[in-house]
């Protein structure tokens, strides 16, 4: 039964990120999150909105909990290497610039 209302709320979860605001979604997710800490999908989609509104320092501990709940969450894996590869670059972008000898 929980695996089922999981799979609704996750459907769900995917509708309100292509049709609400994201001020929404994240009061949504963060709601699913409280009611349950055990779901990883809520998690990731908490960090995933909170990129989408460029918070992307605040995104990081989400996507942790989402892989410490489910270490095999591989769109939470992925997204959390995404993030730390942009938080590198955002900040040492000259390290981009530097050209070979």
């Amino acid at each position: 039964v929980r695996a089922c209302v999981r799979a609704c709320v996750r459907a769900c979860l995917y509708l309100a990120t292509l049709t609400l605001p994201l001020t929404q979604t994240q009061t949504l997710t963060l709601t699913l999150t409280q009611a349950d800490p055990g779901f990883a999908d809520g998690w990731y989609n908490l960090g995933n909105v909170l990129l989408g509104m460029g918070r992307f320092n605040e995104a990081e501990a989400p996507l942790r909990r989402a892989l410490r709940v489910a270490p095999r969450h591989d769109k939470a894996r992925l997204l959390w290497w995404w993030l730390l590869l942009l938080l590198l670059l955002l900040l040492r972008p000259c390290a981009l610039r530097t050209e070979v000898p």
